[in-house]
């Protein structure tokens, strides 16, 4: 799921802005990693093709090491320059992200607006108050959930505002 699917939801675990995170990390890493890999690999193929050329021919060999480590090389990098074109903003997002949320507890969940009057009735029914009898027939649910709103922290995340409840 995109950091987008996972902040369009009503109610957004943290921990899923984290896993999207953590697996965009770990293929950034990867990617890059096969690109280091690949260089490596063709940086010691040019010495091996500079050592045997001391002005005789280079041996086909050598020659064709040489070659397949450029295009292993090359691959690599077009891979990781695919994956940052489709990922890259999302990557960056997903890391802003994960800084904002990181050290909340596992439960904690970051719910919009106009999730905030379920989560207004839910406390209320947490309390033990009966949602089907008076008092509670005659409570603004909206003006609960402005009101419980002052007491709850809101966190800005990818440009979009969230209640933090469940620390």
């Amino acid at each position: 799921m995109s950091l987008a699917d996972i902040l369009n939801q009503t109610r957004v675990p943290v921990r899923e802005i984290t896993e999207r995170y953590n697996e965009l990390w770990d293929e950034s890493y990867n990617l890059t990693n096969a690109v280091d890999d690949a260089e490596a690999e063709l940086e010691r193929a040019r010495e091996a093709v500079d050592e045997a050329s001391d002005g005789s021919i280079v041996p086909a060999e050598l020659t064709e090491q040489l070659d397949a480590a450029q295009v292993k090389y090359d691959e690599a990098k077009a891979k990781l320059a695919a994956w940052v074109g489709e990922y890259g903003e999302e990557f960056n997002e997903a890391g802003r992200a994960e800084a904002r949320v990181s050290g909340l507890g596992g439960n904690a969940e970051l719910i919009t607006e106009s999730e905030l009057e379920k989560h207004a009735i839910s406390q209320a029914e947490d309390l033990g108050v009966d949602l089907s009898a008076w008092p509670a027939t005659c409570i603004d649910w909206k003006q609960a959930a402005h009101e419980l709103s002052a007491d709850i922290t809101s966190i800005d995340v990818a440009g979009e505002s969230f209640y933090l409840i469940g620390e």
